[in-house]
């Protein structure tokens, strides 16, 4: 009996289902025209002018000065879309570039220092014509070694046969810069307290064409 009762109560289910979308067209219509015009207006919503970004190319140069000697010159480039429209801002391009420097911290006993450059980079195209470019930089590397005295197992005076560390030299800055395309902006100035060298940070965008 069961088994009988079961196709029945799901044939009759089928047929008030039919019956009632067959009572309410307009209704049903409606909603599908709904769905429709939820689906369109979210693929206009993403080809929206200012969420389409504008290729363009960023290339930021690190110039270490010794007096008015310039002594190193480091340039790294990115890649990426900057946003049309100032409340819109894309995501972070990233570069990460470095070595892992060796450091003795005692007796046979050896750690490592990550050293090198690491640059977050994002833009936007401002109501005046200008691009509003947003940076995020920090360098260290090894600017010279130093001697580092190291104890004698059998004696708590340090003995006269040090280990070579290097000494890392870091830089930092963030900021955010307007500049027009194609222009070259110098951002950064800053002194080492240690050496006294002069780090100047410089960086051009151009439109990819």
């Amino acid at each position: 009996m069961k088994k009988i009762i079961a196709p029945v109560l799901f044939l009759a289910i089928a047929a008030i289902t039919q019956s009632l979308a067959a009572q309410n067209p307009d209704k049903t219509a409606a909603e599908e025209n709904a769905k429709k015009q939820d689906k369109i207006a979210a693929e206009e919503n993403a080809r929206r002018p200012d969420r389409i970004g504008i290729p363009v190319k960023l290339q930021i140069v690190f110039s270490e000065y010794e007096g008015d000697k310039k002594v190193k010159s480091l340039p790294y480039t990115l890649s990426f879309n900057a946003m049309r429209s100032p409340d819109v801002f894309n995501q972070w391009a990233k570069m990460r570039i470095g070595s892992r420097v060796p450091a003795f911290t005692g007796k046979d006993q050896m750690t490592y220092i990550d050293v090198g450059t690491n640059i977050d980079a994002r833009a936007v195209h401002t109501d005046d014509g200008r691009y509003a470019v947003q940076l995020e930089i920090e360098r260290s590397g090894v600017d010279s070694e130093v001697a580092v005295p190291q104890k004698s197992a059998n004696s708590s005076e340090a003995r006269n046969s040090p280990s070579i560390n290097p000494v890392i030299q870091q830089f930092k800055s963030e900021f955010t810069n307007s500049v027009r395309e194609g222009e070259t902006v110098e951002t950064t100035l800053a002194t080492d307290p240690l050496t006294g060298k002069v780090t100047k940070v410089q960086f051009t965008l151009t439109t990819v064409k």
